[in-house]
C-alpha cells in the first residue's frame, strides 16, 4: 500500500504507544490487517488488560503476549469478533487464566465473553461505546480511556488510528475520531 508509511514493525516487540499502553503486532500481514493485527497492553486501575489478543495459530504471539506481560494478565478485551481479534482467547486464557471481556452479543458463535458489556459501560477506566462500522457487521466496541498528558502546556487529545481505540479530551466532549 503505497500511501502507507508507517515502517514494517518488529513481530513479537513490545512497542510503546502512550505512556501505559503498548503494541504486539502479530505476524499476519494481509490488506485486512496492514502489518498484522495489533495487540495492545493497557496498565489499568485493575492491572494490564490485553486489547485484541491476536489471530488463532500464532504461537509465537501468544508467547510474545505472556513475555512482555509476565503472565500477569487481568483480562483479556475484545473490540469485536474478528478471527484475527478473538483467536488467540482460548490460548491465552489457558496460560494465564484471564477472563475475556466483550459486547454482550457476540458475532461470532465460536466465542461468549465472560464478561459482557452494553454501550456506555465503564471498565477497568476504559467507557466502552458501541459502534457499527460499515466494513464491520458485527457488533464492535470502541474503548475510550480518558488520559491526561503534559503537551504544549495542557492536556492533549490522543487518537490512535486502529482497531477501535479513542482517547478523549480529560475536559469531556466527545471523543477523537478513531478509524478501524
Amino acid at each position: 500500500m503505497p500511501f502507507m508509511t508507517e515502517p514494517e514493525p518488529e513481530r513479537g516487540a513490545n512497542l510503546p504507544v502512550l505512556p501505559g499502553i503498548s503494541r504486539i503486532v502479530a505476524n499476519n500481514p494481509s490488506p485486512m490487517t496492514y502489518f498484522g493485527t495489533n495487540t495492545y497492553l493497557i496498565e489499568t486501575e485493575k492491572g494490564t488488560v490485553v486489547l485484541d489478543p491476536g489471530p488463532e495459530d500464532h504461537p509465537e504471539h501468544v508467547d510474545a503476549i505472556m513475555r512482555h506481560t509476565g503472565g500477569q494478565i487481568a483480562f483479556l478485551l475484545v473490540s469485536h469478533t474478528h478471527h484475527d481479534h478473538v483467536g488467540a482467547v482460548p490460548a491465552l486464557q489457558e496460560k494465564c487464566g484471564a477472563p475475556s471481556v466483550g459486547f454482550k452479543i457476540s458475532g461470532l458463535d465460536s466465542f461468549d465473553a465472560d464478561i459482557k458489556l452494553s454501550d456506555g459501560d465503564v471498565f477497568a477506566g476504559l467507557t466502552a461505546l458501541l459502534v457499527y462500522w460499515l466494513a464491520f457487521p458485527t457488533y464492535s466496541l470502541i474503548f475510550i480511556w480518558v488520559y491526561f498528558a503534559l503537551v504544549h502546556r495542557g492536556a492533549a487529545t490522543h487518537a490512535l488510528v486502529s482497531q477501535g481505540i479513542a482517547w478523549r479530551k480529560p475536559s469531556g466532549g466527545p471523543p477523537a475520531t478513531a478509524v478501524s
